[in-house]
């Protein structure tokens, strides 16, 4: 996508009626993070000019899936693909702390990306990171496509920054399916106090959107009456 120039960008600015506080597709197909052939004085420009249009926006949390720009290509060595992702983290929260941002690290399943395919990878980056605005998002879709238990993410605590939500297909979330009453419920449990947002694939967004929120409403009164999930 290419960039909007000021004019542009301001006058989208001007035109907002609620602020953007969440941000996914964090980086371009153009940057890729990993591999031999990385830029890194592009990538920081990049990472200046971006989180601070985030911030003017109204950003508070930037998800990091960019499964693509992620991914390893034939035999480059795991554990150099793992260095250059932890810099990039770095840089990233350097930049982010200016803006008073967070990044959050999504677990992406497998057939999306072949790095930080679970919660559970993404947290132990973020524990190494060492840094105070870096984080990880759970996300139902694909924590259920790779069987991951949920217990991980009581054990994120603090560093839960985000969450997406959908059906198990990625559909909106338009039905009163068991297993988002449950996954509420444990939201709960855990004492999860941060956004939620749907990411899912939209048939007819205008139509569906304001059907989901309901729904997603109508579930969550049901979990904090401690209602049956039916």
């Amino acid at each position: 996508m290419a960039r909007l120039e000021q004019e542009e960008f301001n006058n989208l600015l001007s035109s907002l009626s609620l602020p953007s506080e969440a941000f996914n597709i964090f980086l371009p197909s153009s940057l890729k993070i990993v591999g031999e052939n990385v830029n890194w004085e592009a990538i920081e420009g990049y990472l200046d000019f971006a989180l601070g249009r985030a911030k003017l926006l109204g950003g508070e949390v930037i998800v990091f899936g960019s499964g693509g720009q992620r991914r390893i290509e034939s035999d480059f060595p795991q554990e150099k693909v793992m260095e250059q992702i932890s810099y990039f983290l770095l840089k990233a929260c350097e930049v982010a702390e200016k803006f008073e941002l967070k990044i959050a690290i999504e677990h992406l399943n497998r057939d999306e990306t072949n790095t930080i395919n679970r919660v559970s990878d993404a947290l132990q980056l973020a524990e190494k990171g060492g840094k105070q605005n870096l984080g990880v998002i759970v996300d139902i879709y694909h924590l259920l496509r790779e069987n991951e238990g949920w217990g991980v993410m009581e054990r994120a605590g603090k560093k839960l920054f985000h969450i997406h939500i959908s059906d198990p297909q990625r559909n909106p979330p338009l039905g009163k399916e068991r297993i988002l009453s449950k996954f509420l419920a444990f939201l709960k449990k855990i004492g999860y106090e941060n956004r939620i947002s749907i990411e899912s694939r939209w048939q007819n967004i205008e139509e569906e959107l304001p059907k989901a929120i309901e729904n997603l409403k109508s579930i969550w009164r049901g979990v904090m009456n401690d209602e049956p999930h039916t």
